[in-house]
């Protein structure tokens, strides 16, 4: 018999599924199925630097044993690191707000929008990275830094 989070890792697998794009693509990084790491590449500029920008972008995202009811772990490996609030400088991001209602699909268009700097996610109280919330405080004329349009995960299902 399948266990809760069995089902739920075969749901987020199959909304990755439908995720996958020229935009993000992302391929299992274990073996297990359904998967329980995940490298993402993002095809969308983000900050890299005050005023450095970058094209593109990957994350390795780690389902833990305690998933859905615990976060996943995410951390940028492309470098330099994304240069954003709500990353650490060693790349690692900060998912606060994280609900185990939140599939995965979703948990990566959240970080698509960080690439993207979408000013309506910055959380000015918890900060990873202080040096780019002082950069956000000084520039919000500036964001986005992307405006592509995001795949909508509600057509989906």
């Amino acid at each position: 018999m399948k266990t809760s989070r069995t089902v739920r890792l075969e749901h987020d697998y199959q909304a990755m599924q439908a995720l996958q794009s020229d935009l993000i693509a992302w391929e299992a990084a274990d073996r297990r199925t359904p998967p329980e790491i995940y490298v993402v590449d993002f095809n969308l500029r983000g900050l890299i630097g005050p005023e450095s920008f970058r094209e593109a972008h990957t994350v390795v995202i780690k389902l833990l044993p305690e998933y859905p009811d615990r976060a996943p772990l995410a951390k940028f490996t492309s470098r330099p690191i994304l240069f954003h609030p709500h990353v650490f400088v060693n790349g690692v991001v900060c998912v606060g707000g994280y609900s185990p209602d939140e599939g995965l699909a979703a948990f990566c268009l959240r970080i698509a929008k960080y690439i993207q700097f979408q000013p309506y996610l910055i959380n000015i109280k918890s900060p990873a990275n202080t040096m780019a919330l002082d950069w956000y405080r000084s520039n919000t004329i500036k964001l986005p830094v992307d405006n592509t349009p995001l795949p909508d995960l509600s057509r989906e299902y």
